[in-house]
Order: C-alpha cells, then sequence, then structure tokens
C-alpha cells in the first residue's frame, strides 16, 4: 500500500497486546513488517465491536443477524455468535 501511495490505519484490539500502547505498536509493527507505526492504532475494545457499530437494522437483514443497539460490552465470542450461527 505505502508503494501505490494509498492512505492507511492499521487497527488492533488491546486485549492482546501490552498496556503499553507503545509496545503493541512495535508488536503489530512486528507482524506486519510495512505497517508504519504512526497510522497504527490501538483500540482499548475489542474492535468486533467496531464492526458492528455502524450496521443499521436495513444491514441487519440483510447479514441475518440481530440488531444491536449498543455495542459497548461487545466481545469476540459474542459478535461470532451474531454473525457465524
Amino acid at each position: 500500500m505505502r508503494h501505490n501511495g494509498w492512505k492507511y490505519i492499521v487497527f488492533a484490539d488491546s486485549d492482546s497486546f501490552d498496556v503499553c500502547i507503545g509496545k503493541s505498536k512495535q508488536r503489530i509493527k512486528h507482524k506486519i513488517s510495512h505497517a508504519d507505526e504512526s497510522r497504527t492504532a490501538i483500540v482499548r475494545t475489542e474492535i468486533e465491536s467496531w464492526y458492528m457499530a455502524g450496521i443499521g437494522h436495513a444491514s441487519v437483514r440483510k447479514l441475518d443477524c440481530m440488531f444491536q443497539s449498543s455495542t459497548d460490552d461487545m466481545t469476540k465470542e459474542a459478535f461470532d455468535e451474531l454473525i457465524f450461527k
């Protein structure tokens, strides 16, 4: 992506990383060698909650899953149950 001049952000959740954001970014850099640490964001909640956060009623019908009025406490396991039932 860098070579094509594309802008990007790498997101990772903090549930499997150190409390220190800097160390978390370094681990991402180790896994994705071309990732720029300045374009890496570590989120405090599980990232699956972000996937569901913007899905409206029309989309949940298409995906055949339940609408979530709040995704604040959504876990990876809850996401999997909704999507991969």
